[in-house]
C-alpha cells in the first residue's frame, strides 16, 4: 500500500477492535475509520421488501429484526439457504438457529465432522474468554477448526495468535 497509493485495503471489525488493527496491523499505513451502525427502520425495511418471507417473520419478532439491523447477520439471511427456509411455518427463533448454523457451523464444509467441530471450538473458546476476562485468548481447540472459523469471518487473530468472536 505504501509503494502503490492507488491501492486501498477495506477491513471490517468490531469497534472494540480496532486498536488491535490500528496498532499493529495497520501501524504503518494511513487509515481512515467508518462506522457502520445497524441499519434504520427505512433501510431494513428496503431490504425486507424484497424477501417477502423474512420481512413476514421479522414483523412478527422485534428480537429477530433487531438482528437483521446488524449487517453481517443480515447477509447470512439473505443467502439462500435461509431465505429457502424462511416461510410462514418457520418461526423467527428457527431463523436465528439458521442464521447461526449457517455463520458458525458452515455445513457446506462437512468433511470429517467439521460443523460439529467449529461449534464446538467457537462455544469453547468463549466461555474461556468470558472465564478469563479477556478480550483474546490463545486458542487451544481443534486447529482446523479455528483457522476455517477466522477465514470465515467468526474469529478475529490479534498479532501474537490469540482469538476473540468477530461478532457478539
Amino acid at each position: 500500500v505504501a509503494k502503490n497509493p492507488h491501492w486501498r485495503i477495506l477491513v471490517t471489525t468490531r469497534s472494540q477492535s480496532i486498536e488491535v488493527f490500528l496498532t499493529t496491523l495497520l501501524a504503518d499505513v494511513p487509515t481512515q475509520l467508518v462506522t457502520v451502525d445497524k441499519l434504520s427502520e427505512p433501510e431494513l425495511s428496503n431490504v425486507l421488501q424484497q424477501l417477502p418471507a423474512l420481512e413476514a417473520l421479522a414483523n412478527e419478532s422485534a428480537a429477530l429484526k433487531e438482528v437483521l439491523r446488524l449487517p453481517f447477520y443480515l447477509a447470512l439471511a439473505t443467502r439462500p439457504a435461509v431465505t429457502a427456509r424462511a416461510t410462514g411455518d418457520v418461526a423467527a427463533d428457527e431463523v436465528r438457529q439458521l442464521l447461526w448454523r449457517q455463520a458458525v457451523e458452515n455445513p457446506v464444509q462437512s468433511a470429517g465432522g467439521m460443523p460439529l467441530k467449529r461449534r464446538e471450538t467457537l462455544m469453547s473458546l468463549c466461555a474461556q474468554r468470558a472465564r478469563t476476562l479477556a478480550s483474546f485468548i490463545t486458542p487451544t481447540n481443534d486447529l482446523d477448526a479455528v483457522q476455517r472459523l477466522l477465514a470465515d469471518g467468526i474469529l478475529l487473530e490479534d498479532s501474537v495468535g490469540r482469538v476473540a468472536p468477530a461478532h457478539d
